[in-house]
């Protein structure tokens, strides 16, 4: 390490900083710049806090392919401070860092199609990086569970982090974290701008209904300060003390009439709340109709083996006299069958509670076709005509169970 890059660290000449920087740049030293903007940025080490310098720094880092730093200059974009806000410049270097890997920078393209800030609101372009990030995150919750949601409100996600927030079984600590993730990851942009509409219509309307000055009202104060930067800035000089206590009451009773920013700002934070939380619900219609297509399969297989196996048993039997397992009870065979590839990989797909409703339910429809056989005998055995009964109930009874909420949700294999 050069001399100027130690008194750099040691934060001794600005000069000797510029040329350390410069050094480090031409030496390709991303670590090392990266550990010198976040000393500018906290102002440790010796080093003053000058977040001007961090931006060079961080700038000359996201030259040489850093996507943390990439990442870290479009939040200086987006924010808004040491530059002047673009949300054009700071969303199109965020695309960069999140194509070159930072999940940070996923989250947060993700946020704005979410909350529409910058780009028109988008939950399905939202949805393709929140999945993006979860896979480099490591997210291995299935999507649609508690875990998930909990998983990617962790890493900022708005969508989850709203819906935890506005949680009223979550303790008031983790509803707390959770703001503050989503605020941080470009939620704030979105109260920003909300805060901001709200004082400008407030002010709009204070000064539109405002009476003239000495006639008894005047604008509100938050009216004035919207429009002057102040809010002595527009009291007349030399104002009597009289006119001034009416003006003070004129403000007061317009501030009470007009609806404050902070409640506009309160109410559309509990309208993208109710939002994020129904987006983030997951559906119980998917998941059941895919189940219910499983175990279709799973009995259509099930009843041509068992027929097949069934005629094969009888063979055997013409030849051997019995069966190994059955004897010469081929009767059993069928729905054997029937029971081993159809009901029990239904587990698969369905929760074991609902697998043993619906062979109660099948075993209701098995005495009805049984009972129906001599009067509507559809097939010529009448055993045969009520385990296609019993068959069918079975299945009803899982298309009705699995509506309401008795699949599985991650699908054959997982654990719901």
């Amino acid at each position: 390490m050069t001399d100027d890059v130690e008194r750099a660290r040691a934060g001794a000449d600005p000069d000797a900083e510029r040329d350390a920087l410069t050094e480090l740049t031409e030496a390709g030293d991303v670590a090392a710049i990266l550990d010198l903007a976040k000393r500018y940025r906290a102002g440790a080490d010796g080093t003053p806090r000058d977040l001007a310098r961090c931006l060079a720094c961080y700038e000359a880092a996201a030259e040489l392919g850093s996507a943390e730093a990439e990442y870290a200059v479009a939040l200086f974009y987006l924010t808004g401070g040491v530059v002047a806000q673009d949300l054009k410049e700071g969303a199109a270097r965020l695309r960069v860092a999140a194509d070159a890997g930072s999940i940070p920078a996923k989250v947060y393209l993700a946020n704005l199609y979410e909350l529409g800030i910058h780009y028109s609101q988008d939950a399905a372009k939202a949805d393709v990086w929140y999945r993006s990030a979860a896979r480099a995150a490591f997210v291995t919750a299935s999507p649609g569970s508690d875990e998930h949601a909990r998983a990617m409100a962790e890493i900022g996600a708005a969508r989850f982090a709203l819906a935890l927030a506005g949680d009223p079984e979550a303790s008031e600590a983790d509803r707390a974290r959770y703001l503050k993730k989503a605020r941080a990851s470009g939620y704030q942009l979105r109260i920003k701008d909300d805060a901001a509409a709200a004082a400008e219509a407030t002010a709009r309307a204070s000064v539109s209904s405002g009476a003239p000055a000495g006639a008894g009202g005047t604008q509100s104060r938050a009216a004035v300060a919207s429009v002057t930067g102040s809010s002595g800035a527009g009291k007349p000089r030399g104002a009597a003390p009289a006119d001034e206590a009416a003006s003070e009451a004129g403000a007061a009773d317009d501030e009470a009439s007009a609806p404050p920013p902070e409640r506009a700002v309160k109410a559309e934070r509990a309208e993208a709340t109710k939002r994020a939380a129904k987006r983030a619900r997951p559906s119980s219609l998917g998941p059941s109709l895919a189940a219910f297509v499983y175990a279709t399969i799973f009995f259509a297989a099930a009843v041509g083996a068992g027929y097949l196996a069934m005629h094969g048993a009888e063979e055997v039997i013409a030849r051997r006299g019995e069966l190994p397992v059955f004897g010469d009870r081929v009767a059993l065979v069928f729905p054997s069958f029937v029971f081993v590839l159809g009901v029990l990989p239904t587990l698969l797909v369905y929760r074991a509670r609902t697998v043993v409703q619906a062979l109660i339910g099948g075993g209701l429809a098995w005495w009805i076709g049984f009972a129906a056989w001599t009067r509507w005998p559809f097939v010529h055995a009448r055993t045969m005509e009520a385990l296609a009964a019993s068959i069918a109930g079975f299945l009803a009874a899982l298309l009705v169970l699995g509506l309401a909420g008795g699949a599985r949700k991650q699908g054959p294999g997982r654990r719901g």
